[in-house]
Parts: C-alpha cells; structure tokens; sequence
C-alpha cells in the first residue's frame, strides 16, 4: 500500500510543481535539495467483522513536509493535503484506496542541524488510509 500511495503522490502535478520527484519513505536525503516530503506508515492492519479478515485495512500514514522555510513547508503541506484529502475510490497500481482522509496537522517546528544553515521547517500531516490488500 505504501508503494502506491507513494507512486500516487508522485503523479499529482500540484505537489510535484513543489517537490519534484523528492517524495521518500521513511527519510529524506540529507543535505537533499528541498522542500520534500516522506511518508511512514504509523499504525494500521487488516479490517475485521465476525467471519474474520474482510479484505480491506486502514493505516495511519504520516507525511511529513519539509523545507528551510515556514512558509514553503506550508505551501507544501496544503498540496499534500488537496492531492489526497478525500480521495475515494482510486486505484494505483495493485492497491484501490477506498478512502483517505486527513486526520491530524502537526507543525513540528524547526528540525535541528549541525549549524543554523542547516535548521529546517516541517509540518507532519497524518491521513487515515483505507485500501484493499
């Protein structure tokens, strides 16, 4: 699921005028051009009803936004947000995500470097994922 969602982000013309191809899980590239993003799945696992796995799961996703200045970082997260706010229904590759929404936005203040060049911006967006597997 993460692969695709990832590849979907990746497709969205709005987010990538922004960020390019620099969309990652888990981390990003250090000392990488920015602003960026990355993805990590948080929580989630399989749906259940009384006859046992009902062939959907929803995941807690958290994408994080990254740039060297608030308001790119801002910018950023509002097209994450409009990319994939309310999605129902679409399929990337071999996952149908049922639907995604945004559940949470978290300003996570500046992310501490070596020296102050290197101090950056992020805001984290958490986005609840329904999808088949």
């Amino acid at each position: 699921m993460e692969k695709d969602l990832l590849a979907l982000l990746l497709a969205s013309a709005s987010v990538g005028a922004i960020v390019g191809t620099r969309i990652t899980p888990i981390a990003r590239e250090q000392g990488g051009i920015l602003p960026a993003v990355t993805l990590q799945r948080i929580s989630g696992g399989p749906e259940y009803a009384d006859d046992g796995e009902v062939g959907i799961q929803g995941a807690r996703v958290q994408f994080d936004c990254w740039g060297d200045t608030y308001a790119s970082v801002k910018d950023l997260a509002i097209a994450v947000t409009n990319e994939l706010s309310a999605v129902q229904d679409v399929t990337q590759g071999a996952t149908t995500f049922i639907y995604i929404l945004l559940e949470e936005e978290r300003d996570a203040g500046r992310e501490a470097g070596s020296n102050a060049d290197e101090y950056l911006y992020r805001v984290s967006l958490d986005f609840m994922v329904w999808s088949n597997f």
